[in-house]
Formats: C-alpha cells, structure tokens, sequence
C-alpha cells in the first residue's frame, strides 16, 4: 500500500478547480432563486457511464447538450476516504437502497459520474454470450461482437483500460490457485485507472483522479465543448407534444438532496436520453406512463429506446465493482465470485457448490443450488 503522508490529494489534480478558468457551465440547482428554462440539441438525464459518454459525443459532433444529475457535484477535493461522508454524498439512499426483501444492497451511484465515480474500475468487455442473448431475446441489432470491437476499443482507449500490472493480494492469489485446482478459467482484470496509487478506497471516491470515472474524462471533455451541467435535478416529468417526446421537466433538490426548494428546471430538446441506470430509468418510465405522459408503445419511447441503443455501442464497456470470472463446468458457463456486493458467505457457497459437482457422480441432473438462480 502506498503511504499517505507522501501523497497529495485533490486539490492538484482536481480539474473542477479550473472549472471558470475552462469556463466551464455548471449550476447548482439547489442554490437557483427562480425557475429555469433551457433549449439544446440533446438533454440527457445522469451523468454515469452511459450519460457521460453521450454527453461528450454529441458534444463533439457540435451539437449543444445538456446534462441533468440528481445528485450532488463532489469532486476529489472533497474526497477525504471516509465512509460517513462517501456514502452520504455519492451513492442512492446513502446506501440503503436494496432488493424488496433485504436480501442485498444495492450500491449505486448518486453524484456526477454516477456508479462510475465509486466503482472499483473492473472493466470489461460485453460478453460474446451477453451480445448474442440481447439480439436473440431483446431484438438489440448493431450490437454483435465485430459490430461493437471498434467501439469497445475507442472507450478502451479514451478510460485507459488496461490489464492491471501488480501481483495479486494473497485473497486473489487465494482463488486464482483454487480456480486452477478446480480446473477453472481465470484472468487478470483490467482496469480504467491512470496512475493509481493502489490505496484502496475505490468505493469513496479516488482522492487522487486515478480512476478515469466520468467525472473526471468524458464529462470534463463535454464541458470543454460548451455542454451545460445542472446536478442536485432530479427529473419528473418527461415533456412531450402529442407522441413526439420534447424534453424533460426536473426539480431542484436542497443541498443535502433530501427535499426540494420548489424551482422548475424545464429543458426542451431535439433529442431526450434517459441514462439514469436500469432501476432509475425503468422507475421514470412507469411514472410517466402513469402521468399518460409517456406511454410504452408510443412513437416517443420508441425514439428513446432508437437512441438508447446507438449509445449501447458508445458507452460499450461495463464499469464494475471487481469480482473474479471463473468458467464453470458444472451447469453454468460462468461464474462471478467475490466483489464489494458479495459476502464472504457466497463465495464460500459457490466454491463448495462447485467442490461438490466436480465430484458428483455422472447420473440425472440435479437442481444446481447456486447456478439455477440468478446471480449478484
């Protein structure tokens, strides 16, 4: 580990402590006195991988852009590696969000850079088998291997995504002999980071801008190119003329994003993207849909879901928390063990689940304790 009192937080490294000498656009819409009302080419609601990544590609084609994020603006300068204020500031609920029946946290991100901002940089490309399941069951076309390989490479490139050099801790050392004993597949992860320090506390937010988050690549890169940035806006209502979806309608949030100051933010575009995450974006729809404001078959979704899935090859690589991969011979093709969201339980629970089927007699098949249920 790298020893801290050598190290030079934030403030070197920040690039938000330029942001006026960039003249960058960025408002803070818990401390708006008065409505607001904007019009651009493109609004695109969360800055996570998916926003952050359309933000600096419209950008760059010269389109004018907005971007609206229900969370907080916090940067590495704010990034003290404490859990008490990392949790507060940069995930959903403060953590507490989770599965209806408590069985797991789900830990996602809530600031600019979305989950990308308090990941642990694990990236890696679409699965072959993933592709093909979404073409097969999702009609997702445009999206085989050979059609995303150069998209995948682009944003390996931009991220500087690469296979990460140091040894393994003794815990991965652990699994990688185990996989090996067992006769699994293995591999080194790759990882978005440039410099990196190995400290150690990913999931608060890197302190010294190692992680190639959003907030720190492709968000700087769209204000560079005279984006609009509004966080603490959170939307709630997606505007449309008949079935032509026309722009979104947000509130502001206090400054502890915890209520609403009771100013509009009204953004009316060309071209709406909805790139909240699967759980917030599935939430706003249904809401809409409710509201008789966007319904599912209407021309308006269908051009949301058109360019939802232009970005699929845009925004191509998944930004993870970090688990091992393991090809598994036992009813499954893949596994994933470890991670910030799995306990040591699980892991415990598929390893011995393996042990026992690599040592099964050959007979009927059985019920798979662990493979025939979906995993975390």
């Amino acid at each position: 580990m790298t020893d801290l009192s050598t190290v030079t937080f934030g403030s070197g490294t920040d690039p938000y402590n330029k942001a006026a000498e960039r003249g960058w656009d960025i408002t803070d819409a818990s401390e708006l006195t008065s409505s607001l009302e904007l019009e651009a080419d493109v609004v695109i609601v969360g800055t996570g991988a998916g926003g952050g990544t359309a933000a600096e590609t419209f950008s760059k084609a010269g389109l004018s852009v907005v971007l609206l994020e229900a969370g907080p603006l916090k940067t590495s300068s704010e990034f003290d590696m404490q859990e008490r204020a990392a949790y507060r500031d940069l995930y959903q609920e403060g953590t507490g969000r989770g599965t209806k029946d408590g069985g797991m946290v789900i830990l996602q991100g809530r600031s600019v850079g979305g989950s990308t901002t308090v990941n642990w940089t694990t990236s890696f490309r679409t699965p072959p088998e993933t592709l093909k399941f979404w073409a097969e069951h999702k009609g997702v076309s445009g999206c085989s291997v050979e059609e995303m390989a150069p998209y995948f490479k682009h944003m390996e490139g931009r991220l500087n995504i690469h296979k990460w050099p140091q040894a393994p801790n003794p815990n991965n050392a652990m699994l990688q002999r185990a996989a090996e004993k067992l006769g699994y597949r293995w591999a080194t992860i790759h990882r978005n980071v440039r410099g990196c320090l190995n400290l150690g506390y990913c999931g608060l937010g890197c302190p010294v801008d190692a992680k190639q988050s959003m907030l720190v690549t492709t968000i700087p890169g769209a204000l560079d190119r005279e984006a609009k940035l509004i966080h603490r806006a959170r939307v709630v209502r997606v505007l449309r003329e008949g079935d032509v979806v026309k722009g979104v309608e947000a509130e502001a949030l206090t400054a502890n994003v915890r209520g609403t100051t009771g100013q509009t933010i009204t953004v009316r575009a060309t071209r709406t993207i909805l790139a909240g995450g699967a759980i917030n974006r599935s939430g706003s729809v249904r809401a809409h849909r409710k509201a008789n404001l966007l319904a599912p078959d209407d021309a308006g979704h269908g051009d949301l879901r058109r360019v939802d899935r232009s970005l699929l090859r845009r925004a191509a690589v998944d930004l993870l928390r970090p688990f091992s991969v393991a090809e598994c011979p036992h009813g499954a093709s893949r596994i994933q063990v470890g991670g910030a969201a799995a306990s040591a339980g699980l892991r415990g629970r598929v390893l011995r689940c393996c042990r026992r089927a690599n040592h099964r007699e050959h007979g009927p098949a059985q019920p798979h304790p662990v493979h025939d249920r979906p995993h975390a």
